[in-house]
């Protein structure tokens, strides 16, 4: 007997699905973060398009910090990962102070979080 799972869980306005088959025994599952899904015992759980495949979890490698980008890679503890890439949102001018906030003219800066001149 073949069984199908589906999962969904609730990030912010967004609902994700992910979908896994699994054979005569039902895999068990543990909620590492709202992001993550790990399978503890069973086969590999099919992730979600947005959704990344790392060693039997679902991450997020657009918007979670440890997993930015890829599997391997993570943020430092000053940066935050936004679209797959980390930037530190306290100076960088194209994500000041939150992702995709630019500092254009006449505040082209970003100082502490903020644009400024």
């Amino acid at each position: 007997m073949l069984f199908r799972l589906l999962f969904a869980s609730r990030a912010g306005d967004k609902l994700d699905f992910i979908v896994g088959d699994f054979g005569s025994v039902g895999p068990d599952f543990v909620w590492l973060d709202a992001n993550v899904l790990q399978v503890v015992a069973g086969t590999a759980v099919t992730c979600a398009p947005d959704k990344l495949p790392c060693g039997g979890t679902c991450v997020n490698p657009f918007t979670r910090e440890a997993t930015c980008g890829g599997c391997n890679t993570s943020c430092g503890s000053d940066e935050r990962c936004c679209d797959g890439v980390c930037f530190d949102l306290q100076t960088d001018r194209d994500n000041c102070g939150y992702c995709g906030r630019r500092c254009l003219s006449p505040t082209p800066y970003c100082v502490a979080g903020q644009c400024t001149y």
